[in-house]
């Protein structure tokens, strides 16, 4: 009869720890506030409250109870916890110019009237700009392109349409995707030169993302002959040797 093993036996398969995550858990959104990033911090911070389904509170579509009303104690519960989030992801020294406000609204108002400036032209001409003056320079292809669309991401967030016809509306914004397939291609390098051409011809045009995922189907396409072709060289060469060497002999 085989021996029945122990509870301590080292052949005992351990077990598998089991994580949970709660509404609770630590709110940790990878980046904290500081007197420069706001742009990228907001957007992160709506990401993740959002996906607790607490942007509500923030934009207001979530009002508080009158003080009197026996839900007001779950509302501001709520509102302190998202207060508490919002606090826990800046620096100290910004963190004490905002912990004094009550609600997590009046928070997120006043950081957006100290940080952001929707009219900054100056940012918006700098960006700009450094999109237009972009290349690629040798570099890795998918660098280049993850650089350019971090600059338009940016111009989005500053980037409001004030038009209110909805075709002006359509016809703005096929124009500035237009652009920057332009903006794309131009800051290619020069071995690209064919297949910028290639997607300059396509019809009906290839956006942004299509334009990159074609340049790059072609890189790889030649990256794969150019090492086929080196191997043939390197099979030719090594015959050569071969053939030289019984020669000699």
């Amino acid at each position: 009869m085989a021996e029945e093993k122990g509870a301590g036996s080292q052949d005992a398969p351990a077990a598998a720890p089991i994580m949970v995550q709660t509404e609770n858990s630590i709110f940790n959104i990878g980046m904290v506030l500081d007197e420069k990033n706001y742009n990228l911090w907001a957007p992160l911070i709506q990401i993740h409250i959002a996906g607790r389904k607490k942007m509500g509170y923030l934009c207001g579509s979530i009002k508080a109870p009158h003080e009197d009303d026996p839900k007001y104690d779950d509302w501001f519960s709520k509102d302190q916890k998202i207060k508490s989030w919002l606090l826990s992801s800046m620096k100290p020294e910004i963190m004490k110019r905002y912990i004094r406000l009550s609600k997590s609204k009046e928070i997120w108002d006043s950081l957006k009237a100290a940080y952001f400036n929707e009219n900054d032209e100056a940012r918006i001409y700098s960006l700009n700009q450094k999109a237009s003056r972009l290349r690629q320079n040798n570099r890795p292809l998918a660098t280049y392109f993850r650089e350019l669309t971090e600059i338009f991401q940016e111009l989005d967030h500053f980037n409001r349409v004030s038009m209110e016809c909805e075709n002006d509306i359509k016809m703005f914004q096929k124009s500035t995707k237009r652009q920057r397939v332009y903006i794309f291609l131009g800051g290619l390098d020069d071995r690209f030169d064919q297949v910028r051409g290639e997607v300059l011809r396509k019809d009906p045009p290839l956006g942004l993302q299509a334009s990159y995922a074609y340049v790059h189907r072609e890189a790889d396409r030649k990256e794969a002959m150019k090492m086929e072709v080196d191997k043939s060289e390197h099979t030719a060469m090594a015959a050569k040797t071969r053939g030289s060497s019984s020669g000699l002999n």
